[in-house]
């Protein structure tokens, strides 16, 4: 088992009432399920920013009141391999499968945030590697 540090936040108490509920539909301890959606974040907010520049598989998604720009899909076509689009309701749900360098995937992310605001990546090497 790794080390171990305690990590004390304060966070909203209606987020504290959905850890209870989850650790308890899933019979856990609460520092399980934080440190799984810690690992998460971590994972997906580090991945393309602080790892030296390799190539990756990812996944965007976009949630947001407009479709991704057309232009901004047309500048990064190289790594686009994929795109789905979905309007319901209100809301526009892009996703893309972007194949590339990790610069690259950097900086599309950051453009899209710029420019539609909602966006999650979601890094798949890890996963396509343990089928080949």
């Amino acid at each position: 088992m790794s080390e171990k540090r305690r990590f004390g936040i304060s966070i909203p108490v209606k987020m504290a009432d959905l850890i209870d509920d989850l650790a308890r539909l899933n019979s856990c301890e609460r520092s399980r399920i934080v440190e799984h959606a810690l690992n998460e974040y971590l994972h997906e907010n580090l991945h393309v920013e602080v790892e030296e520049k390799h190539s990756c598989i990812s996944i965007i998604v976009a949630v947001s009141s407009k479709p991704i720009p057309s232009a901004i899909i047309g500048k990064y076509i190289d790594i686009v391999k994929a795109s789905m689009y979905y309007k319901t309701g209100g809301s526009h749900v892009n996703i893309l499968i972007i194949e590339g360098s990790s610069d690259m995937i950097s900086n599309l992310r950051k453009e899209l945030g710029r420019t539609i605001g909602n966006v999650r990546l979601i890094p798949l090497e890890s996963m396509v590697r343990s089928h080949d």
